[in-house]
């Protein structure tokens, strides 16, 4: 007995979803994650990462979390932990694990925090969403950490030049009637009197 076109699609239908991809499985281009279009590679990854950009909270597969990265405000600053996103900012599906064996060769089992990252997720399956642990690139420095001093200030123990520096820099004096003029960081201007 002969297999009908829409018998042999169906079977194929099935074989498709039976052995879809998970996320942080090796891949070479986006068919290599899903057929139907909703995963990507992350190319820029070692040996290529399936996943789904710009995830939100609750909208990755089961076998991975939603992952912020990169998200301070302004690198030079430090990370500021007021839920807004930095500009550069950029929201992964990363595959979740509970040790090393659960990822491939080349990737770690790691909390995000040790790579300057978090879960987005409101719930995991652990108690603090932060304790969850995902494959990340063995090795791979933090992503977007501190520059240290810069714009946002002095390193510890530096000094500002005067009259920033909190030394002796006073006001202006007035005069009897009508008011003084500003100061100087050495000492003010007698005011015109009147």
């Amino acid at each position: 007995m002969a297999c009908r076109p829409i018998e042999l699609a169906l079977a194929a239908a099935l074989l498709a979803l039976g052995c879809q991809p998970k996320i942080g499985d090796e891949c070479g281009s986006a068919t290599d994650c899903s057929a139907m279009g909703d995963r990507m590679c992350d190319v820029t990854q070692p040996g290529g990462y399936c996943t789904l950009f710009n995830c939100e909270p609750g909208t990755c597969p089961a076998e991975s979390a939603c992952v912020l990265f990169q998200s301070e405000l302004d690198p030079s600053c430090g990370a500021l932990d007021d839920m807004r996103m930095g500009r550069f900012a950029r929201t992964f599906c990363m595959r979740v694990c509970t040790a090393a064996s659960d990822c491939r060769d080349g990737y770690q089992c790691v909390t995000p925090r040790d790579a300057q990252a978090r879960v987005v997720d409101k719930s995991t399956d652990t108690d603090d969403p932060q304790d969850t642990q995902v494959c990340l690139v063995a090795g791979s420095p933090p992503q977007g950490t501190s520059a240290g001093a810069g714009v946002c200030g002095p390193a510890d123990g530096g000094t500002l030049p005067p009259p920033w520096d909190g030394g002796t820099s006073t006001g202006g004096t007035g005069g009897a009637a009508t008011g003084g003029t500003g100061g100087t960081p050495t000492g003010g201007a007698a005011g015109a009197g009147g």
